[in-house]
């Protein structure tokens, strides 16, 4: 045995060849499989061994070491562990045996968590529960959890909703403090405020909106004139009831955004302001931020200015009625109160108007994709009883065009003044996609071979070039596109093709459109104007991103309960689109459903070609191509993963060539 000088010596030695390592810091990525990669510091990413991967969770911030690996990337070797955010997840409660797991619910997360005996109390397996992390598995690769409440078992009325809002750690209620403030908000103290603002409310403005929509943020009026067009665009104002600093504005802040979840919403702020006190409702004075914009015949804003006022809201119309009067020339108000001549006057104007400035941006910039929505229909038990889709209407158009506008206007308003603004930047193609584009502009548009793919107005050049193409440009290049940011400083947004943009016309539900008011009229009043962080706008950017991921999954778990439901009653045959090929299938979402389900091509006895570039499939005369719109027979359903598979219908022609 060593003594315990010899001891020493071995601890000293150690410590000495540990501190003469050269380590990295970085973050843990987890994987499909069981291991795992470091995303380094300075931008390089090392492979995780399956053993070291078992001792981190993904997200953690770690020291670690290089390693030479046989494969083209270098292992990394934990060296310290820095910092671990997972505190608390959701998941799946497994029993094996006598041992007892929770399968957490995190993206890219394959392990079971193990649950020591007297955390279990009276669990079952496939039991939804919350969990803590109770020992971090760094030393020795053994990780405990503990259940700190069960949310139900698949099958309980609106397990699906709870389990998300406790996922999301979404908490609807609000606390002593808002609410006592909220109360001390009267009708009274609104009437006060209105008072003293620029009369407008025999402004014929009208709110065009889904018919169930309580929370208004906007409404419309515009005017012929002979230069163009007078487009008034009013925006509700909850900066003027809600006092900066304040507890709801505190909260409002916290929450960030408003979040939409099949059949349920969380308002950002209360609901007697979001749906009374603030929201446009008709027939009732509110305050309000109007843009007004002088809009050329061509579609080109001339010229825009702001101002508090105060409007009245001369209907309340839905898109429905709004297309079906575009169509036909007459209005149906139903049961209501018939519209007035000039409320129809300026719906006929409000078209023309938002339709010159959609041509205009169609030249000059780049217009959204018509995509449609899928609107949810669930049953008083929270069951999917149906799925509608909904098709983007002339409507919805005019209400977009004249919102982009109102926008733009905003952007510029915020940069002239040279004030911290919340612009939305988005700096085009991603640098490392630009050799595949490259590469697929050789092959697919080869007059654009030569096209500088860091300028940001790159993808507009592409989208124009797209439209005497035969193959799906557009669609491929929007894969390789930058995510947009919250950005203090004006910049381009190459996705619009627009040199700017923000956004204010949600401020009831988006805390970062609140804040543009609060600049505009710092602005208008010759006030200083508050001084923003990144901070802060990343920490809004994140809790949209929360918001959209939430509504998103709770979604296609209900979609997957429902396409299970179809496929008990025989419903298995639909016509879908093809919107993501890899080289082991394809991803295909059902045109009148909205689903999205699989096509797995691996357990096939022939191999299929894969074209990277152009996102093709192909064996003999079978091909799919990105954007193609195929037959599919529903398979199966995965409700554990919450996955749809489908095979595609194979032609006649195909089939012979197969069989032969």
């Amino acid at each position: 045995m060593l003594d315990k000088s010899a001891l020493q010596q071995l601890q000293q030695l150690k410590a000495e060849i540990h501190d003469s390592k050269e380590t990295f810091d970085g973050v843990v990525i987890g994987s499909h499989g069981r291991f795992g990669f470091v995303q380094l510091d300075d931008g390089q990413r090392l492979f995780l061994p399956p053993e070291e991967m078992n001792r981190v969770f993904p997200g953690d911030r770690v020291r670690v070491s290089k390693e030479p690996s046989a494969k083209k990337q270098d292992n990394a070797v934990l060296e310290e562990l820095l910092s671990s955010e997972l505190e608390q997840f959701c998941g799946i409660y497994v029993i094996k045996g006598e041992a007892h797991f929770v399968q957490p619910d995190l993206s890219r997360f394959n392990r079971l968590l193990f649950v020591p005996p007297k955390d279990r109390g009276e669990r079952q397996a496939g039991d939804l529960v919350r969990c803590s992390v109770k020992r971090h598995p760094f030393k020795n690769g053994k990780a405990q959890a503990s259940i700190l409440k069960c949310i139900g078992r698949p099958g309980d009325t609106g397990v699906e909703e709870r389990f998300i809002l406790e996922k999301y750690n979404y908490q609807p209620e609000w606390s002593a403090e808002v609410q006592q403030q909220q109360e001390s908000i009267t009708v009274e103290k609104l009437r006060e405020l209105v008072a003293g603002r620029n009369d407008l409310s025999h402004t014929p403005f009208v709110t065009i909106d889904s018919a169930s929509t309580q929370d208004m943020d906007d409404a419309l009026w515009a005017e012929a004139t002979q230069q163009g067009w007078n487009l008034w665009v009013a925006i509700a104002d909850p900066d003027a009831l809600i006092e900066a600093g304040s507890a709801i504005d505190q909260e409002a802040a916290s929450r960030a955004t408003s979040v939409y979840l099949p059949g349920f919403g969380i308002p950002m702020l209360p609901p007697a302001l979001s749906r009374e006190l603030c929201s446009l409702r008709e027939a009732v004075d509110r305050p309000a931020l109007l843009c007004r914009m002088q809009i050329s015949p061509e579609g080109e804003i001339l010229s825009h200015e702001f101002e508090q006022v105060a409007i009245r809201s001369h209907g309340k119309l839905s898109y429905d009625r709004v297309s079906a009067f575009f169509a036909t020339g007459e209005y149906d108000s139903g049961t209501e109160t018939a519209l007035p001549e000039a409320v129809l006057e300026s719906l006929r104007t409000l078209k023309a108007v938002t339709s010159a400035l959609n041509q205009h941006r169609e030249k000059h910039a780049v217009l959204f994709e018509d995509k449609p929505d899928y609107h949810l229909e669930l049953d008083s038990d929270k069951r999917c009883v149906a799925i509608h889709r909904v098709d983007r209407s002339p409507a919805h158009q005019l209400v977009e065009e004249a919102m982009v506008a109102a926008n733009r206007c905003a952007a510029d308003f915020i940069a002239a003044a040279k004030v911290d603004g919340v612009f939305v930047s988005h700096a085009g193609i991603r640098t490392d996609r630009h050799e595949s584009l490259a590469n697929l502009l050789k092959q697919a548009l080869p007059a654009l071979a030569d096209l500088d793919l860091s300028r940001p107005e790159a993808f507009k050049t592409l989208v124009n070039a797209a439209r005497e193409s035969d193959q799906p440009i557009r669609t491929l290049v929007s894969r390789m596109l930058e995510r947009s940011l919250l950005v203090r400083r004006d910049a381009p947004h190459s996705g619009m093709g627009l040199a700017r943009y923000m956004t204010f016309t949600s401020p009831i539900r988006k805390y970062n459109d609140l804040v543009v008011h609060r600049q505009i009229k710092a602005v208008l009043a010759n006030t200083p104007a508050a001084e923003l962080s990144d901070e802060m706008l990343q920490g809004w950017q994140e809790q949209h991103k929360r918001a959209r991921g939430a509504s998103n999954e709770l979604e296609h778990w209900y979609m997957c309960l429902y396409m299970e439901q179809q496929m008990a009653a025989g419903k298995i045959d639909y016509d879908g689109t093809v919107v993501q090929v890899h080289s082991a299938g394809m991803t295909v979402r059902l045109n009148e459903l909205g689903v999205e389900g699989q096509i797995d091509l691996r357990k096939r006895k022939v191999k299929y070609s894969f074209d990277p570039l152009l996102q093709v499939l192909e064996k003999g005369d079978e091909r799919y191509q990105l954007g193609d719109t195929i037959a599919v027979t529903l398979q199966r359903c995965v409700l554990d993963e919450c996955k749809v598979y489908f095979e595609p219908v194979v032609k006649e022609a195909a089939q012979a060539t197969q069989a032969n």
